[in-house]
């Protein structure tokens, strides 16, 4: 009998010791969607929305360094990600 109470007084100190580490913001730019995620970096985005023939919308980002000039200058890369996924993908630093 002690050791059941013993194992879930344990458990439950476990259990509120993920419950904790879960509400923290591992990451600074958790809840930012993609524009503030961009502009937070520095750059200037545009969003763009392209209907195709079927109806579907599409949204297009432009980047461009024209917030911060001391940015270093790239070449233009178009960069796609895969079925069922979004462009979060394409914001590693």
């Amino acid at each position: 009998m002690k050791f059941l109470l013993l194992s879930l007084l344990l458990l439950s100190l476990l259990l509120l010791s993920l419950s904790s580490l879960h509400d923290e913001k591992l990451d600074s730019d958790d809840g930012l969607d993609m524009i503030q995620i961009v502009k937070k970096r520095g750059y200037s985005i545009e969003q763009h929305f392209v209907t195709t023939n079927d109806n579907y919308i599409l949204s297009l980002f432009h980047i461009t360094k024209e917030e911060n000039p001391n940015l270093p200058l790239g070449s233009p890369v178009l960069l796609q990600h895969g079925l069922f996924d979004s462009s979060y993908t394409c914001m590693f630093y």
